[in-house]
C-alpha cells in the first residue's frame, strides 16, 4: 500500500495498525518525512518511507496508490505530470 503524499504518515501508519503489509509513505517534503517517522516510532509500526516515486518497485498484482488530493492546484500540477509515467506503468490492467 503506497500512501502518495502521506504528510504526516497517517493513513500508512492506520494501514499497518489494521494489519496490512508493505505499506509505504511516499512524500516530497522532508518534514513531512521525518514526521512520518515519528509517528510510526510512537505508533509501533514499520512502514517504508520514500521521497521518491521513481524508487519504488511496485508489484503490479497486489499494489494500492491512495492518493489524496494532492494535485488539485497548478502548483502540484507538474509534479502529477512527473509521476503519471511511473503510475501508469504500475497500473494493472
Amino acid at each position: 500500500m503506497v500512501d502518495f503524499g502521506s504528510g504526516s504518515g497517517v493513513v500508512a501508519i492506520a494501514a499497518a495498525i489494521a494489519g496490512a503489509s508493505n505499506n509505504i509513505a511516499l512524500d516530497s517534503d522532508k518534514n513531512a518525512l521525518e514526521a512520518t517517522k515519528l509517528n510510526a516510532r510512537w505508533n509501533q509500526v514499520t512502514i517504508d518511507i520514500y521521497d521518491d516515486l521513481g524508487a519504488l518497485k511496485l508489484n503490479k498484482s497486489n499494489a494500492l496508490i491512495l492518493i489524496p488530493d494532492v494535485f488539485y492546484g497548478r502548483e502540484t500540477y507538474p509534479y502529477y505530470k512527473a509521476s503519471s509515467p511511473t503510475l501508469e506503468s504500475n497500473r494493472k490492467s
